[in-house]
């Protein structure tokens, strides 16, 4: 049995050193608190004033859409790894399915045309149309907007792997944060910060090593 488990131990170590795609994962986190809620009933509806805000998603770096007239560049977000949650409360998901023509993207913008900034959209051509989430409004999904704007020239290019880092009030020129229904502002939030960070090797890997070898010691103790 410990010759069992020290191979799959072995065998775990050896995923785990050989698991370079996790390099391709940035995690994106968003804070804010929420000024106004004018939303009533489900899990929008139990947000108030006041409130922590904190968006959460992955981006993988090599899947993205450049634009061919603006310089800017979106990447596709997974929508699993989406969360929007208040006050520490329970989170909301992103719309499922969604829409080959809704597709949710964190649009980077270099230089656009003498500003960087970043937000969240559905066409790199278009304008912060925000991203679908899981609760119908009275016009359609309500759409979870963001977008911010900074002239102290924070970005080097559109790679996102060179974006890593947390984004305030330095350079900051606006910003907005909302929820939207249709063409109504639902709900209002004011941004506090903003952070990309590159994902690890996923620390499950590691639990998975420790606890089967703490298991092989176990066994020979209990033996």
């Amino acid at each position: 049995m410990r010759v069992r488990i020290l191979a799959a131990a072995l065998t775990a170590m050896s995923l785990f050193a050989a698991a370079p795609a996790s390099a391709f994962f940035y995690e994106v986190v968003i804070n804010g608190e929420v000024e106004f809620n004018q939303i009533n009933g489900g899990l929008l509806g139990d947000a108030n004033t006041g409130d922590t805000v904190e968006a959460r998603f992955i981006l993988d770096v090599r899947e993205f859409n450049d634009s061919t007239n603006f310089p800017t560049r979106g990447y596709v977000m997974d929508p699993n790894s989406f969360s929007l949650s208040f006050g520490g409360g329970p989170s909301i998901g992103l719309q499922n399915p969604t829409s080959p023509s809704d597709v949710p993207q964190f649009i980077i913008r270099n230089d656009d045309p003498a500003v960087d900034g970043f937000f969240l959209g559905s066409n790199v051509d278009g304008f912060n149309n925000g991203v679908a989430l899981d609760q119908p409004g009275i016009f359609d999904a309500f759409r979870f907007n963001f977008l911010v704007t900074y002239d102290d020239d924070p970005l080097a290019s559109l790679n996102l792997a060179n974006a890593t880092g947390l984004y305030g009030f330095d350079g900051l020129t606006n910003f907005n944060m909302t929820i939207d229904d249709g063409p109504f502002n639902a709900m209002g939030m004011v941004f506090d910060s903003m952070s990309i960070t590159k994902i690890p090797v996923p620390a499950a890997w590691i639990m998975m090593v420790s606890g089967l070898l703490a298991l092989g010691r176990w066994r020979k103790t209990a033996a």
